[in-house]
């Protein structure tokens, strides 16, 4: 665990750094001198000094920048995605029970108050065998991506059937157009899990305490994977894990046929890959697996899938 590895006194230098952070440029930003954190905690600077050392080693702080001669060095703060969850206050933390203590924050430094309060980030840890209601809700990012997304596609689909006719039969002379709706189908996928993320996100948030909403956003979607790559099994459950659930376990505890979607999503996404970076050797021995190939069956296959 993060706490462990650091240390006491590293983990309560960061909770310090944290309090005093702001959200910049998307990420946790802080600026304070050496000593005035240690006279802050009632530490040695010296003590503090290789705190910050530690942090850094440990990539949980960076370097941003420096003032001028004798100024405070900037840090950003990247808090691990597996320790983030929706903040809660002691006494709802101890109504759900399964808990850890994650951070502490003062609320007088999130401007909610001008007294020196300390709010407590609670890490929410269900127990085994614990039932979880579920409710229904609708999603707007669904509805884009089954109106605008599956739109996108259509008009590339027009584009192929102007190009091949609409008749029935195998084309040929078609493999670099049958390409091209692949790789735009992964990237209209991508486009829909990243708006579902921020909708999940969007309501995590507005479960926070009003000081703290802009910080817990800024930790759910910092080093977000579906913002740079693509959006294969691994990266979803990265992504989705951090508010609190294993969404691919979830997932693939519905049944095979699940399973198998998730196990296509990856083929797919290896094969885009290989279309990309113009990897003709991955592509011939993707297509020599017998699971997908430049068609627009093939296309049409997986694109079912997805939906």
């Amino acid at each position: 665990m993060l706490r462990r590895a650091l240390g006491a006194t590293a983990w309560f230098v960061l909770e310090e750094l944290v309090v005093r952070a702001t959200v910049i440029d998307g990420e946790l930003r802080v600026r304070a001198p050496t000593r005035e954190i240690a006279d802050a905690l009632g530490l040695n600077k010296d003590t503090v000094t290789q705190a910050l050392v530690r942090l850094r080693a440990n990539k949980t702080i960076t370097s941003v920048r420096r003032g001028g001669s004798g100024g405070a060095t900037a840090f950003a703060v990247h808090i691990p995605s597996r320790l983030i969850t929706i903040p809660l206050l002691a006494d709802e933390a101890a109504e759900v029970g399964h808990v850890e203590r994650l951070l502490t924050l003062r609320t007088n430094s999130l401007g909610s108050s001008s007294r020196s309060q300390r709010v407590h980030l609670w890490w929410v840890r269900p127990a085994p065998g614990d039932l979880c209601e579920t409710v229904d809700v609708a999603s707007h990012a669904l509805d884009r991506w089954r109106v605008v997304g599956l739109a996108r596609l259509a008009e590339l689909e027009g584009v192929h059937a102007q190009a091949t006719g609409g008749g029935r039969g195998r084309r040929w002379g078609t493999e670099q157009l049958n390409r091209s709706l692949l790789v735009a189908l992964v990237a209209q996928f991508q486009s829909f899990c990243r708006d579902l993320h921020d909708e999940a996100v969007a309501v995590h948030v507005a479960a926070a305490r009003p000081g703290q909403a802009a910080v817990l956003r800024t930790l759910l979607t910092q080093g977000r994977k579906l913002d740079a790559q693509n959006p294969r099994r691994s990266t979803l459950g990265s992504d989705f894990g951090r508010l609190g659930f294993s969404f691919i376990d979830d997932l693939e505890g519905r049944g095979a046929a699940t399973e198998s979607r998730l196990e296509q999503l990856d083929v797919l996404v290896d094969f885009r890959n290989a279309i990309g970076h113009g990897d003709e050797a991955s592509i011939a021995a993707i297509e020599a697996q017998g699971r997908i190939k430049s068609t627009k069956k093939a296309y049409q296959q997986y694109r079912s899938a997805l939906k």
